[in-house]
């Protein structure tokens, strides 16, 4: 039986995310490992964009095929926040001190929170995504391709 936390990264997966992984193996009893992919980890570019099928749509955009393909429909003050935050890795920083932009719990405050309202980087493998994705109000980060289309 092979138990242990993995960086999913390292298997092919194009997020940094750990994981507990348990694999038993019930008929030869030998231990079993996951196998590292080997050579340069997989990227958000890997994956999303136009060449791998992902198509320019706007915010609020509605995808009922089997792709979900879909965007959340953005507020006026959302739109202004993601054209001040800066490509490939840029955060919520950049307004911070911003009144009419930063939210009241991250006014002035440029210690928590630093990954919430920011963007992924298109060269390097995205990070962990929480459940509340697809809501820009309370999103942790929007992908590059999502974004695009304010610029």
């Amino acid at each position: 039986m092979h138990f242990n936390v993995h960086e999913v990264s390292e298997y092919g997966i194009p997020q940094h995310r750990k994981r507990f992984t348990l694999i038993a193996n019930k008929v030869t009893g030998k231990e079993l490992e996951p196998e590292k992919k080997q050579g340069k980890r997989l990227t958000v570019r890997d994956v999303l964009g136009e060449k791998n099928g992902f198509q320019k749509i706007e915010a609020g955009h509605k995808d009922n095929s089997a792709f979900m393909h879909t965007a959340a429909g953005l507020e006026e003050i959302n739109i202004k926040r993601l054209k001040l935050t800066e490509k490939n890795g840029g955060t919520r920083l950049v307004y911070a001190d911003n009144l009419e932009l930063a939210p009241e719990c991250h006014q002035n405050n440029k210690r928590s929170f630093k990954d919430t309202y920011g963007r992924m980087w298109w060269d390097k493998p995205s990070p962990t995504i929480t459940t509340k994705f697809l809501v820009f109000q309370t999103v942790d980060l929007l992908t590059p391709k999502k974004i695009g289309q304010f610029h």
